[in-house]
């Protein structure tokens, strides 16, 4: 991703990155990057476990790499990666965020306000069971995902973006 115009957010607004309704009014889960380059992840169904990181992990106008690991049932880890490096990472209870049966919104939350600005190059979202190691994440960070060269059991949804 590349964010445009993010330095010209203050610390507690916001571009969304995604947000998935889970529907009928039981909440969403979102990611969100803030004016002072800090990222937040939650899950509403799931009270008290919304993850944020330290102020300057995502830059401005700057060609970066996310990936969010929201943690797995056995190893209750958060870790964030820009570019395959860990730039956060703690051993507290992630958020737990069920992809079934919802309304995903890509660059925007659902009433179309916080528009992600900048430029997105592809978005994968991998099932809970599906927890890569740091060496995998470093290893594919850059790498276009195929099935016959790539294990992506789990991968729910992967969508490419060439522009």
């Amino acid at each position: 991703m590349q964010p445009q115009s993010l330095s010209e957010l203050n610390w507690d607004e916001y571009y969304t990155l995604l947000e998935f309704d889970h529907g009928d009014g039981t909440g969403h889960a979102y990611i969100r990057i803030y004016g002072d380059g800090s990222v937040e992840w939650d899950d509403s169904m799931n009270a008290y476990d919304e993850s944020i990181t330290d102020d300057g992990i995502i830059s401005d106008n700057e060609a970066q790499r996310l990936t969010i690991q929201w943690g797995d049932r056995d190893e209750h880890r958060r870790r964030v990666y820009v570019d395959g490096d860990i730039v956060f990472d703690d051993d507290e209870w992630p958020p737990i965020f069920d992809m079934q049966d919802g309304t995903y919104y890509l660059g925007s939350d659902s009433d179309g306000e916080h528009g992600f600005k900048g430029g997105i190059q592809d978005i994968r979202l991998w099932g809970a069971s599906e927890y890569k190691s740091e060496e995998w994440i470093a290893n594919h960070t850059y790498k276009r995902l195929h099935s016959r060269y790539d294990d992506i059991t789990n991968l729910e949804v992967y969508l490419q973006f060439e522009d």
